[in-house]
């Protein structure tokens, strides 16, 4: 839809994954953009990175063959690509609350269980906070649902290197994974040393 891209397009967005140690810094760091995290819980993140992991055939055969317990391990001891989830966000985190270098206005984090959970609400905050008119957003949410639905970004995004790049998308598929033992573990060394700026769940 010509007018839903038209609304997209007239924000100019960088798009990444990086830890903030190793962000632009002209982009990040000097010119102060507006900046949106979207974050989402450690254990559904273990187990995407496990299947990401598990599906891409660059990967060497030994690191495909993994178990989750194994890639688990991993995942604990910051030996996974963009390394240690924990420290990715206490990083950014004292990045943010560093007031030399943004306020609280001048950022916004997203949990992706709420784009999930409450799609309208968290698309609007975000809408209102790049400066677009709720009713600009409202207008084209249908459009906006359409472009974030799993099932046309499985058809859309089919890179040659892995296959089901876009798998699941669901919050909770870490019960599927995890033993009690790993989610105690997870919640000892990560979620108990989190920095309070965020606040992640699991439903």
């Amino acid at each position: 839809d010509a007018s839903s891209k038209n609304l997209i397009q007239r924000k100019k967005c960088l798009k990444t994954h990086l830890p903030i140690w190793i962000a632009p810094e002209n982009g990040i760091k000097t010119n102060k953009p507006k900046l949106i995290l979207v974050t989402r819980n450690p254990r559904d993140c273990c187990v995407s990175h496990y299947n990401m992991n598990k599906n891409d055939v660059i990967n060497s055969q030994e690191m495909r063959d993994l178990s989750f317990d194994q890639y688990f391990e991993l995942f604990l001891k910051d030996e996974c690509i963009y390394g240690n989830w924990l420290d990715w966000h206490n990083d950014w985190a004292e990045f943010l609350k560093n007031r030399s270098a943004y306020q609280k206005d001048e950022y916004l984090i997203i949990y992706y269980e709420d784009l999930l959970s409450d799609f309208d609400k968290t698309v609007v905050e975000l809408g209102k906070f790049i400066g677009l008119l709720e009713e600009e957003v409202v207008d084209e949410m249908d459009c906006l649902k359409e472009m974030g639905n799993f099932k046309s970004m499985q058809e859309k995004y089919r890179p040659p290197n892995i296959k089901n790049f876009v798998r699941k998308g669901i919050v909770g598929d870490f019960e599927n994974y995890f033993s009690e033992g790993q989610k105690k573990r997870m919640d000892e060394e990560f979620v108990e040393a989190l920095d309070p700026l965020f606040s992640h769940r699991y439903q």
